[in-house]
């Protein structure tokens, strides 16, 4: 029992001090919906208001457990893409009752509801009629029940939490239930053999899955080493290895085609952009809802085509095309399609890409330079002036700014 009370009193105020914390950053945050917010409070607003729009279009049984990391993209906000960047990922929604309904519907969490809160009800209830130190005892798991629940109005729970958890709920069970033991000897003859070669088994097969985990995320870490040191072919069957010992984890896929890309960048030589479409493609269909795998078989295929003397662009657009629809503010996806098109002699839809570009990110400095070169070729010298001005004064650095100022320079003259 002081086992248990101790447990209930440390994590309890430990959980409503953090709460506390929460709350106090959310109400004392101004605009907390603007972009350039870092506060956790912010963020879990602009995470909230993108999860309730989920809610919306999928009411009934959500998205499905663990596919937050692909489908919230699509419905971020603006201010939320611009404060965290465009390949920032969220698999949470830093709240329990939103991640459950999020993830399984309204069905799911009416679910949830009735059995947390019949819990609740059944271990107040026998708070009510025991004595002593039993009281005490369920009065102190009843204490971090309610600690619990309160932190994951703001969090999430994580295993090493929710293993402690559902523990002491489970000794609050048996305390409020009283219930009566019966011993009885089952003669299970020769099935107790089968039953334990089972068992046998399934441990086995267990150990050996969580070693291949184990081993994928240590050679995944290597591989990265090898990546950030500019070992980029030494990084490669590193990153194979880790796919063969787990294919579906997307961070690994990620890594493999980021360092067959960059290669590519680098060296304009088949034998990599092959291998990049070839990973890419079997990253679109392993994950069919990631925009980071449409936007990298985009610059597959364009680096191969470029590679190879394929033309291969109108296969890149469309890709590019549908990691716009799965996140519509991503920037490089919406870049690459407006220079695409603009090498292709499509002028007017690139220069609508540009500028969508433009109006969520001012200061995008690729857009700012095309938007202003057609602008500038159509004559449209007002337009071109602001955003080349614009390019110039806030990225002197760019490779284009040279260019830039040329064209200002003209655009002067002819007045």
């Amino acid at each position: 029992a002081p086992v248990l009370v101790y447990y209930g009193y440390t994590t309890g105020s430990g959980i409503f001090v953090e709460t506390a914390r929460e709350a106090k950053i959310m109400t004392e945050t101004k605009d907390l919906l603007a972009p350039g917010k870092f506060s956790t409070g912010g963020v879990r607003l602009h995470i909230w208001r993108g999860c309730l729009k989920i809610v919306k279009d999928y009411p009934l049984f959500g998205i499905g457990q663990e596919t937050m990391f692909s489908i919230y993209p699509r419905y971020r906000t603006l201010a939320h893409a611009k404060t965290e960047g465009q390949y920032s990922r969220t698999d949470r929604a830093h709240n329990d009752l939103i991640d459950v309904v999020v993830m399984t519907g309204i069905f799911g969490l009416c679910a949830f509801l009735f059995l947390h809160i019949t819990f609740l009800v059944i271990i107040l209830r026998a708070v009510y009629q025991s004595k002593g130190r039993e009281r005490i005892m369920l009065a102190g798991i009843a204490s971090a029940w309610t600690a619990y629940h309160l932190n994951d109005l703001f969090s999430f729970g994580t295993p090493c939490v929710n293993s402690m958890f559902w523990a002491v709920s489970g000794i609050g069970a048996a305390l409020a239930g009283k219930p009566r033991v019966y011993e009885k000897r089952l003669s299970l003859g020769s099935m107790k053999w089968v039953a334990l070669s089972i068992i046998l088994v399934l441990s086995i097969l267990g150990l050996v899955w969580v070693r291949n985990i184990y081993s994928a995320d240590r050679t995944f870490n290597q591989a990265t080493r090898l990546e950030k040191s500019g070992n980029l072919q030494d990084a490669i069957p590193k990153y194979k290895e880790t796919l063969r010992l787990n294919p579906w984890q997307k961070d690994y896929s990620d890594g493999l085609l980021n360092t067959y890309l960059t290669l590519a960048r680098r060296y304009p030589n088949p034998d990599y952009t092959k291998e990049a479409v070839f990973w890419a493609e079997r990253a679109v269909k392993l994950f069919s809802e990631e925009s980071i795998a449409w936007n990298f078989l985009g610059s597959a295929y364009y680096l191969d085509g470029a590679s190879t003397g394929k033309d291969r662009r109108n296969e890149a657009v469309s890709a590019y095309k549908q990691a716009c629809i799965r996140e519509p503010y991503l920037i490089d996806a919406y870049t690459n399609i407006g220079q695409i098109t603009l090498s292709q002699g499509k002028t007017d839809e690139a220069y609508k890409h540009f500028m969508k570009v433009l109006s969520f990110e001012e200061k995008e400095p690729r857009s700012l330079y095309y938007a202003g070169q057609i602008e500038f070729q159509r004559l449209e010298k007002r337009e071109a002036k602001e955003h080349l001005s614009r390019l110039v004064k806030l990225h002197p650095t760019y490779e284009r700014a040279e260019n830039a100022k040329e064209m200002l320079l003209l655009i002067e003259r002819s007045k």
